[in-house]
């Protein structure tokens, strides 16, 4: 890396491991989808986020996030993907699918705010408690949620710089965002698996060990329709949070 003060995001066929440091993950699709992204800066110890923290307009916010949650407050956030899941996979059951679609959506969008904030450790619960949710996230939604854990804090760390690999998609278009989804889980895993620390690693690999025994028990054994279709979205889901999580939270 340069000294200059910008650095293009994915310079054509340089390594993304040259640019993020993260990873080797590389393929000319992924090249070709951001030829025209933005540049960001690199990182120098301090992202914009830092920056933004310094603003003394900071302090006359009266701040009322993470506290301590009350156990019906608890209670409330861990089930409030339940009544969702629970729709989709009875609207599936009777072939009801547009209804079902919707429900599903329901399930991954109250999905990833369970998942967020046990991501920052604020569900009330503690450490053994939250991994138990992020493993339970991770089968009903796919994935692994340790490794969107890992890669979502250093995305608070090294905010929209070339550090930043959570915040691929939010440098591209809209439609490169679209194209691109398949791939961002592989790279959210593929980095985690290369710069988590050890227990990182293992809970990464624990829970895609688990989502290959779920996905191969609802094809091989369960033989339920309705819950070939479950695997189905939240596959597809996981394909679109590059635009849906990253994107459009940063291009609004």
């Amino acid at each position: 890396m340069t000294g200059t003060a910008q650095a293009r995001y994915f310079p054509g066929p340089t390594s993304c491991a040259t640019v993020t440091g993260t990873t080797g993950f590389d393929p000319p699709l992924y090249r070709r989808l951001v030829t025209r992204g933005a540049d960001l800066p690199a990182y120098t110890g301090r992202s914009a986020m830092h920056e933004g923290l310094s603003d003394p307009r900071l302090a006359a916010v009266r701040w009322r996030d993470l506290v301590q949650l009350s156990r019906p407050e608890i209670a409330n956030e861990l089930m409030l993907p339940l009544p969702w899941l629970a729709a989709s996979l009875a609207l599936a059951h009777q072939q009801l699918y547009p209804a079902a679609l919707a429900a599903s959506f329901m399930v991954f969008l109250t999905g990833l705010r369970l998942s967020h904030n046990a991501q920052h450790s604020a569900v009330g619960l503690g450490r053994r408690g939250t991994d138990a949710v992020l493993l339970v996230l991770s089968i009903v939604m796919l994935g692994s949620m340790h490794a969107v854990r890992f890669n979502h804090l250093r995305h608070h760390k090294y905010c929209m710089t070339t550090a930043d690999v959570e915040g691929v998609s939010a440098a591209m278009s809209g439609l490169q965002a679209i194209a691109f989804g398949p791939l961002f889980p592989v790279l959210l895993h593929a980095t985690a698996l290369r710069e988590g620390n050890a227990r990182t690693r293992r809970w990464v690999a624990a829970e895609l060990i688990a989502n290959a025994f779920w996905i191969a028990a609802v094809l091989a054994w369960f033989g339920a329709d309705f819950l070939v279709y479950h695997v189905a979205v939240m596959g597809a889901g996981q394909c679109l949070t590059a635009f849906f999580a990253v994107w459009t939270v940063h291009n609004h």
